[in-house]
């Protein structure tokens, strides 16, 4: 117990000291997050998803979290608490390594990269750097990215963003970017969201107004059938393209009645003509021969 003539304490023992940070393997480590899933800790296999940290899972460990939350995993809370939905995951489009098949029957997990880069071959093995695209799911190494510098996805050709390039498995410094982007992804996800319910809710409500001008003239109509002093022979409403039409061709035919009846007015008249010549002829005849008074 000390203290009694029979032992002497040491300093560890009267004062507590700072407890020293364990090492960690840093092979074991890499093997551990390259090559199994960070949920369910069994060997990673297609399909895997990655978060928007860039830690890897099966798919099928993160359906079975969302199901059951409290029951599935235990540590669940601690390493994957702000996965709420499937959206909050993205499936990968990985290249497998040609020579996994014939070498995983020799070789524990770990020793064989399932993957490699589709574009320079690298082996996904922990000491090549991997970018996941989050706008297509492909996957390259982070080498061929820069190297090519290019806006579309090397892989499907698709355009990308800066900030959809996820990095997988990153360290404490560029964890903290990624949890930032992540936190602005998702409020310009749901700002979407909301915009695009303001958008459905807008375009049900004129859809209502319009059903509901269609309602009220369907029962104007029928109010007007209905009632016997109403003339039945009402024109319809027409196109103002039609109505000009009908304007112009009504106009054109007036001034047509006008010029025939003009026409009329002016021509002389052939039978008028006719007896006005035999009067003439008269006048002349007498006025030539006076009559003689027989007194």
């Amino acid at each position: 117990m000390g203290n009694d003539g029979g032992s002497i304490p040491r300093r560890a023992e009267l004062v507590k000291q700072k407890k020293k940070k364990e090492k960690v393997d840093p092979i074991l480590h890499a093997i551990s997050i390259w090559f199994f899933c960070a949920l369910s800790k069994v060997p990673l296999s297609n399909p895997i998803v990655v978060d928007e940290v860039g830690k890897l899972y099966n798919r099928e460990a993160i359906l079975k979290h969302l199901l059951d939350p409290n029951g599935s995993y235990g540590d669940a809370d601690q390493i994957c608490a702000y996965i709420k939905s499937i959206k909050d995951v993205k499936t990968l489009k990985l290249t497998s390594n040609p020579g996994y098949e014939a070498k995983k029957a020799h070789a524990s997990v770990g020793q064989v990269p399932q993957f490699i880069c589709p574009i320079l071959q690298k082996e996904m093995n922990g000491r090549n750097r991997f970018i996941a695209n989050w706008n297509c799911g492909c996957v390259v190494s982070e080498e061929a990215i820069k190297s090519v510098g290019s806006e579309e996805c090397l892989n499907c050709n698709k355009k990308y963003g800066s900030e959809d390039l996820i990095l997988i498995n990153p360290d404490e410094s560029e964890l903290k970017d990624l949890k930032v982007r992540m936190k602005a992804r998702r409020e310009k996800r749901k700002l979407l969201k909301k915009l695009k319910a303001d958008k459905n809710k807008e375009s049900a409500g004129t859809k209502h107004l319009d059903s509901d001008h269609i309602n009220s003239q369907s029962a104007n109509k029928t109010t007007t059938n209905n009632d016997p002093s109403h003339n039945d022979t009402t024109k319809p409403e027409l196109d103002p393209s039609e109505l000009k039409k009908r304007k112009y061709t009504e106009h054109r035919q007036d001034r047509l009645k006008a010029k025939a009846l003009k026409s009329s007015l002016t021509a002389p008249n052939s039978g008028t003509l006719n007896r006005s010549i035999q009067a003439s002829k008269i006048i002349e005849k007498y006025s030539s021969n006076p009559i003689k008074n027989n007194s």
